[in-house]
C-alpha cells in the first residue's frame, strides 16, 4: 500500500474520531456514531470471546496430553503388576511342591502338568533298560514320542504358573500365598499395587480436570457437549461469523458517518474551528490529491 493510502486512512480515522467526539456538530450526526459505536463494542466483546475461546482450547488440548500421559503411566503401571503374576505363580507352586504351602485349587492344573510328566519320564527311563535289538529300537522310538509329549506338557507350565498368579492377584488374594519363597514378589506386587493406586489417582484427576473445564465451555458458549478441543469449533465458527457481520456493520456506520459529515460541509452545517471540519477538510485535500495522481 502507498503512502498516501496509509495517509488516507489515517485521515479516515481522525474524522471518524472527531465525529466521535462531537457528535452534535451537525443533525443527525449522534445517531450515525452511536451506531458506529455499537459496531464497534460488538466487535471488542467477540475478539475478547475469540481469546477466551481460544484460551480454552489451549487449555483442553494441554488436559488432553496429561491425560494421555497419565493413562499411559496407569497402563504401564498395571502391566509391571501383570508381569509379576508368573514369578507369584511359580513361587507359590515350588512352596507348594516343598510343603511350605497348603493345597490350592488353583496350583490343580500345574499340579496334573507336572504328574503327567514324572509319568512320562519315568516311562521313558524303563524303556531305556530294554534288551536286544529289536527292542531297543522299538523302546528308542517311544521314547521319541514320549519325549515329545513331555516337551509339550513342560510348555504349559509357564501359562499354568502366569494364571496361579494372575488369579491371586485379581482377587487381591496373594497374601495367601506368603511364605519364604514367595516374600520377594509379594513385597515387589506390593509396591506395583501402590504405583497402580496413585497413577489412578491422577489419571482421574487430570479426567475430572478436563471434564470441569469442556462443563464451563458448554456452559459458557451453549455447547451440547465439549470433551476435545475440536468439540469447541462450532462456537468458534459462531463468534468468527458475528466478528464478520461486527466489521461490516462498522465499515457501513463508518461510511455513513463521513457521508453525513459530506453533507454538513456541503450544506455549510460545519463550524470552521470544529475539530470534525479541520479532520475533514485534511481528508477532502487528500483525496483530491489522490485523484490527480490517478
Amino acid at each position: 500500500m502507498s503512502t498516501l493510502h496509509h495517509q488516507l486512512d489515517a485521515a479516515r480515522e481522525r474524522a471518524l474520531d472527531a465525529a466521535d467526539i462531537m457528535p452534535d456538530v451537525t443533525d443527525g450526526l449522534q445517531e450515525l456514531v452511536d451506531a458506529r459505536r455499537r459496531a464497534f463494542a460488538a466487535e471488542q466483546k467477540l475478539m475478547e470471546d475469540l481469546a477466551a475461546i481460544e484460551l480454552t482450547r489451549d487449555e483442553l488440548d494441554e488436559q488432553d496430553a496429561r491425560v494421555r500421559e497419565r493413562r499411559k503411566d496407569a497402563d504401564r503401571a498395571v502391566k509391571e503388576l501383570e508381569n509379576l503374576a508368573g514369578e507369584l505363580g511359580k513361587n507359590a507352586f515350588e512352596a507348594f511342591e516343598l510343603g511350605d504351602l497348603d493345597h490350592d485349587p488353583l496350583f490343580e492344573p500345574r499340579r496334573i502338568s507336572r504328574d503327567e510328566v514324572e509319568t512320562i519320564e519315568g516311562e521313558i527311563t524303563e524303556l531305556g533298560q530294554a534288551k536286544g535289538f529289536g527292542a531297543v529300537v522299538k523302546a528308542k522310538a517311544r521314547q521319541a514320542g514320549l519325549l515329545a509329549r513331555s516337551a509339550a506338557t513342560r510348555t504349559k507350565f509357564r501359562s499354568q504358573e502366569r494364571d496361579i498368579g494372575r488369579a491371586l492377584i485379581e482377587a487381591r488374594n496373594e497374601e495367601s500365598v506368603r511364605c519364604s519363597a514367595t516374600e520377594v514378589v509379594l513385597s515387589k506386587i506390593a509396591g506395583a499395587r501402590t504405583a497402580v493406586s496413585q497413577l489412578d489417582r491422577l489419571l482421574n484427576a487430570a479426567n475430572a480436570d478436563r471434564i470441569a473445564t469442556g462443563q464451563l465451555a458448554e456452559d459458557r458458549y451453549s455447547l451440547d457437549t465439549v470433551r476435545t478441543p475440536k468439540d469447541l469449533k462450532p462456537a468458534i465458527k459462531r463468534i468468527e461469523q458475528g466478528l464478520e457481520t461486527a466489521r461490516h456493520d462498522q465499515e457501513q456506520t463508518s461510511r455513513e458517518v463521513l457521508q453525513r459529515l459530506e453533507v454538513a460541509w456541503t450544506l455549510g452545517e460545519l463550524p470552521h474551528d470544529s475539530e470534525p471540519w479541520i479532520a475533514l477538510k485534511g481528508l477532502r485535500d487528500l483525496k483530491a490529491q489522490a485523484a490527480a495522481e490517478e
